[in-house]
Parts: C-alpha cells; sequence; structure tokens
C-alpha cells in the first residue's frame, strides 16, 4: 500500500502532499478542505522525501507554507480544532518527513505555531516537540545528513516525540491546559541562510499509535531495489557501497575495545544502545568529553587505503595523527587523512583523538556509538550484475549501508574526493547512463567524460554554462532538459537528481565520472547504470517513478461487453445510532 493511502486510512484532519508545479495552494488531501498557502514560492523542482511523492519542498527564510486548521471532518468551519484552551481534552498528532540543512544555532519553527510555541522545532540539531514554552521533549539527532521523519503525539496525560518510526522521547503532564484561544501552524520560515526540504505534513484529531507510526516509516521508505530497475533492461548496475569490499584490517568500538573503558565522571555507557552519553544536568553547563587512543597498523600486509566512520556526528570531531603531535580532522564515511590511496603513511601507527561536547548539557546531549576504522588492499568497485568495475587513481569512498535513494543519506554511494574522479572500465558499446546524482556545490565539474570512439562530454564551468559533446538526450528527474545552457536550472545543491545520459554515438573504453583532469567537487554518485541501448522516454519515466516509488504500469485490453442476465435483491438492513 502507497504512503499516502496509509495515511489517508488512519484519517487525518489534514494532509498535504505538498506536490503543486505552480500556484500558492497547497492542497489538502484528507477531504476536509484544509488548504493550506505557500508564501513566497518554495522551490519544488526536487524529488521526494516519501515513497509515491512527487517532489520535495524548499522552505527557507522568505519561501515558507502558512497550515491553518479552520474545518472539521465534514469541512464546516470551526471556531478551535486543537492545541487551543478550549481542546485541551481533545488529543492530536502532527507527522512531519524533513531533510534538514540547518546552520544557524537559533529555533526553527518545522511545523509549529511560533508565537504559542506549539508544533515541532529544530534547534541546534535538537528535535523538539513543545505544548507550550515550558512543556517539551526533545532529542539530539545522532545523525542529521539525512531525511527524518518526525512524528509528534499529544494527550491530556503526555506528549511522545517519535523519530524514524522510534519512540525518542515522552513526558508524562500533571494538569496541563493550553492558554491560547487560536492555532495557526506554519512549515518555516527558517533563519536568514538557512533552509530544509519538507514533505508530506498532516495532522490528526487523536494520538497515533505506535504500530500506525512505524507503518507510516515503512510506507514512506519503500521503493524499488535498484536491480530490479536496471536488470529488466540489461542494463550494468554499481549500487555503489562497499559490501564487496573486504578490508585487510579493521578495529572497532565497543567490539575491540569497549566504550566503557574510557568513561569518565561526566558519562555513562547505554547498555541498550551500545553508546556513550552526557549525564543531563539540571542546569546549564557545558561538558566535554576526550577518548584518546594509539593501535599499530600492520605493515606486513598490502595496504593501499583507509575509511574512518561513526554512526553519530552531532557534537563529535574525530582526529588523527601519526606522531601524536600533529593531529588532522578526520571526514565521516572518508579516508584516514594519513592512510590515503594519495598519500599512504609508513608510519605503522595511528593515534586516535574522539571529542564529544556540548554548550548545555541540561538539554543538548550528543551520543558516541559505533565506532571503525578499515585499512584495504584494494578499493576496486565492481559491478552488482556484471564483469565491469570502477577504479580510481585517487581516493573516494562508499557508503556502507545501501540506504533508499530518498533518504538523501550522506553516505548513501561512492563519494569523491575534491578534485577527483573515477573511471568505469567496459568493453561494450555504451549507448546511455543513468545514476543518481548529489552535487555538494553546483561549482565547475566535467559530470562525464569519454574519448571513444569519439570525444564525448558533458560539463559546465563556474558560471553554470553547459558544455556537451556526443550528448543526444539529458533527462534529470524525469524531464528532457537537453536545450538547458545553465546548469542552475535543473540542478540543486545537496539534492539527489535522476539523471540520464543519451549518447548520439556509443561510447566504450575508459568512461570517466567526476573527470579528475578538470576536477570536481565531492559529489555523491549513487546507482550508477550503463546500457547498450537506448533509454527511450517511457524507460527513463518507468526508471524514475520506480525509484521514488510511483511505479507506473500501463495495460490494454480488448473491450469487454457486459450483458446483465438477472440481479439479485436484498432486504435494506437499517442501523439506528442513539447518543445515551
Amino acid at each position: 500500500m502507497s504512503y499516502q493511502l496509509k495515511v489517508i486510512k488512519d484519517y487525518p484532519i489534514g494532509f498535504w502532499t505538498l506536490d503543486e508545479s505552480s500556484g500558492s495552494t497547497a492542497s489538502d488531501k484528507s477531504g476536509c478542505g484544509n488548504n493550506a498557502t505557500y508564501v513566497g514560492s518554495p522551490a519544488s523542482n526536487i524529488l521526494p522525501l516519501v515513497s509515491g511523492g512527487i517532489s520535495g519542498t524548499e522552505i527557507t527564510d522568505t519561501a515558507y507554507i502558512t497550515v491553518p486548521i479552520t474545518k472539521d471532518y465534514y469541512s464546516k468551519t470551526v471556531g478551535s480544532a486543537f492545541g487551543t484552551k478550549y481542546t485541551s481534552d481533545n488529543d492530536f498528532s502532527m507527522e512531519v518527513w524533513i531533510h534538514p540543512t540547518i546552520a544557524s544555532t537559533s529555533e526553527v519553527g518545522i511545523f509549529a505555531d511560533t508565537t504559542n510555541n506549539i508544533g515541532i522545532f529544530w534547534h541546534k540539531n535538537d528535535v523538539v516537540f513543545k505544548i507550550s514554552s515550558t512543556e517539551q521533549v526533545r532529542y539530539a539527532v545522532p545523525y542529521h545528513k539525512k531525511v527524518i521523519h518526525i512524528v509528534a503525539t499529544y494527550s491530556p496525560s503526555y506528549i511522545n516525540l517519535y523519530l524514524d518510526g522510534n519512540l525518542a522521547d515522552n513526558k508524562t503532564l500533571s494538569n496541563f491546559k493550553f492558554t491560547n484561544t487560536t492555532l495557526n501552524l506554519q512549515i518555516g520560515p527558517t533563519s536568514v541562510g538557512d533552509s530544509f526540504i519538507v514533505d508530506a505534513p498532516a495532522v490528526y484529531r487523536y494520538a497515533l499509535s505506535d504500530k500506525s507510526i512505524i507503518r507510516h516509516n515503512i510506507a514512506g521508505n519503500t521503493t524499488s531495489p535498484a536491480i530490479q530497475v536496471v536488470q529488466p533492461d540489461l542494463g550494468t548496475l554499481f549500487s555503489c557501497t562497499d559490501a564487496k569490499q573486504k578490508p585487510s584490517f579493521e578495529y572497532s568500538y565497543p567490539v575491540d575495545r569497549p566504550w566503557t573503558y574510557f568513561l569518565d565522571d561526566n558519562t555513562y555507557y547505554d547498555l541498550l544502545n551500545k553508546e556513550i552519553g552526557f549525564n543531563e544536568t539540571e542546569t546549564v553547563q557545558a561538558r566535554t568529553f576526550v577518548l584518546e587512543d594509539f593501535f599499530l597498523v600492520p605493515d606486513s600486509l598490502d595496504l593501499n587505503s583507509s575509511k574512518i566512520e561513526w554512526r553519530n556526528d552531532y557534537g563529535v570531531i574525530v582526529e588523527t595523527s601519526i606522531d601524536g603531535t600533529n593531529w588532522l580532522y578526520c571526514e565521516n564515511g572518508q579516508a584516514i587523512p594519513q592512510y590515503t590511496k594519495d598519500s599512504f603513511s609508513n608510519s605503522g601507527r595511528l593515534y586516535l583523538k574522539i571529542t564529544m561536547s556540548t554548550t548545555d548539557a541540561s538539554k543538548f546531549l550528543p551520543k558516541l556509538s559505533y565506532f571503525s576504522i578499515k585499512f584495504f588492499g584494494t578499493k576496486t568497485l565492481y559491478a552488482d550484475n556484471f564483469g565491469e568495475k570502477i577504479t580510481s587513481s585517487t581516493e573516494y569512498s562508499l557508503g556502507s549501508v545501501n540506504y533508499p535513494v530518498l533518504s538523501r543519506n550522506y553516505s548513501n554511494g561512492l563519494r569523491t574526493k575534491n578534485g577527483a574522479g573515477f573511471d568505469i572500465t567496459t568493453s561494450s558499446s555504451i549507448k546511455s547512463l543513468e545514476m543518481l546524482f548529489t552535487p555538494s556545490s553546483l561549482a565547475s565539474n566535467t559530470l562525464f567524460y569519454a574519448s571513444a570512439p569519439s570525444t564525448t562530454r558533458l560539463a559546465w564551468n563556474g558560471s553554470g554554462v553547459v558544455s556537451k559533446a556526443n550528448i543526444n538526450k539529458i533527462y534529470v528527474n524525469n524531464i528532457d532538459v537537453t536545450n538547458q545552457t545553465n546548469i542552475s536550472s535543473y540542478l540543486n545543491d545537496n539534492e539527489p537528481h535522476h539523471i540520464v545520459l543519451v549518447f548520439t554515438t556509443p561510447v566504450s573504453g575508459t568512461l570517466q565520472l567526476n573527470y579528475e583532469t578538470l576536477g570536481g567537487p565531492s559529489n555523491l554518485y549513487k546507482n550508477v547504470a550503463i546500457y547498450e541501448k537506448e533509454l527511450t522516454p517511457s524507460i527513463v519515466e518507468t526508471h524514475y517513478e520506480l525509484y521514488t516509488g510511483r511505479a507506473v504500469t500501463s495495460a490494454t485490453e480488448p473491450t469487454i461487453n457486459l450483458t446483465e442476465s438477472d440481479f439479485i435483491a436484498y432486504n435494506n438492513d437499517w442501523i439506528v445510532l442513539q447518543s445515551v
């Protein structure tokens, strides 16, 4: 069952898919008539956040959405829907999907009435559900470079906050009453310079159950596996994970050394979640926890690359050194700075420093969980279904988990190192190239280059001006953009795009992406596929719909004539409802 049907079957009082391509009205799909309004024309040429959606919507400091709840289940105007002093006894739920890219430390209304302090907020990487300025629950998002599914529920006796289907925090209430007479919900705006992507907000006049929330989360994340998209059209797929890359040496916490070995007076160990956290304080107090460790890198193994990754990134800084004095910062999911393919140290040692900190241990509580260091003898990436391979003379990183495309997970795919590229080596004659591409910026880049049998190129300069050769068609998110001249007209930084290139003359040999000679930013590539056939507009549409959970179905049948020969009549059953 689609995500939208899952929501509708749970009877929302308002549900907005935010899939409009024009106009200022965001239609309420619940049937109750609580239409919302786009203010400042939020951008919507973005992949959806939930399966089955058409587009996500970008909220900024000037573009946001007002969401009045003025009608009941019968589309009749009411004086008070929920969350006011007249309805303190009525349960309600709020639900929304977001992709946060908020750098400001100021509080931002995600789906909230900021005047009355009611709704879902974002504050310093915390998701906060408030019902007043003092009554609230909050959760420090351990890894925020991904889409987050948020549900908040209210009842007169408690409030709950759910993230990605799991209960994150709750609080018992005692004689709580709302004092506000109206509730004016908005999505955004943000602080100046900040933005986030939003999709599928909904409100309910009751508290959603745990089971319903889990069902929504699963349905919103369900799309077709890449192999099911590529294989029917005989494509060669690189899903771009390190599942087939076995490390020659690995060191991790808490496997090789328990977290409890490093605890101090300000920290505790959560045995269930296997993580270190700060003891919560009653007043504002800054806290810092530093873990230092050292181990030897085996020199008997033929190593030439590495990878360092950790589960939580909020409030956590990782540094490494080969002498214990000179430290370099590490990037989550990338190679250790001293042990890269470009410059692999022969010191045979590694010093590690992990710093977890917070400015306020009464509110902002980061966690330190799974942490792994891997060393490789080779990082050649083989295709999922055939023998072709991806190689690079420079460093690149691969995600460890094959997350859904719409999740926007930062580590979901192959991420190039700044100024580097990678090659696909093939003996086939390639007519089409497909990929999910997330640019870290729209800085100058050569997305694709091949020299045989003729020069083939798709590139853009620092001003975004596109140059191409031997490119017959370019499709981005199921739209033909072949004649567009500036990359900014169809790409958004830090957002995934389904891209298909169809070549005028087939190419073969070495196919180069993020071409290293010209250089390119640290872009993310996912589900790269090559085809010997041309991907026609109908095939491109089918693939796009499968990746976004909106499978296209076409059926043609001969005309069928029905003749009614008889019918059966039943007695009417009457039901009487009576209030007692």
